[in-house]
């Protein structure tokens, strides 16, 4: 069970999820979701913001013991984009879906409540919203 606790800063740790195409198509439609930009992870205490490069989108994550994890997002492309977290080991369910104008930064806390330490999660990001 997931306690409520107050929103912390995330830090990732890179992990080497492999990607399916089934990752890759909305199962009820099958249509292509979200494969513009992804960055697999995990949600670990070790993480200490490191910027990572996501095919245009510039993500760091840090961790906070009392919080959680801070994403921080720069939107580095010409036009508006979502950065969603995906928790991966609950079954791939959105925990956050965040809009970023073009050339804007962007951050937010994922706490406690909504993820569990070491699970596997994805960083995704997608225009035509």
């Amino acid at each position: 069970m997931r306690f409520l606790a107050p929103l912390a800063l995330l830090a990732v740790a890179t992990s080497a999820l492999p990607t399916t195409d089934s990752d890759l198509t909305d199962s009820s439609t099958g249509l292509e979701k979200r494969a513009e930009g992804m960055y697999p992870f995990k949600f670990s205490p070790m993480l200490r913001g490191a910027v990572r490069q996501v095919s245009g989108v510039a993500l760091s994550i840090t961790y906070n013991a009392v919080n959680g994890w801070l994403f921080h997002v720069h939107n580095k492309l010409s036009q508006d984009i979502v950065a969603y977290i995906v928790d991966i080991s609950s079954g791939g369910n959105d925990v956050s879906a965040q809009p970023i104008d073009a050339g804007k930064d962007y951050s937010w806390y994922v706490g406690h409540n909504l993820v569990e330490t070491n699970d596997q999660g994805r960083f995704e990001w997608k225009t035509n919203y």
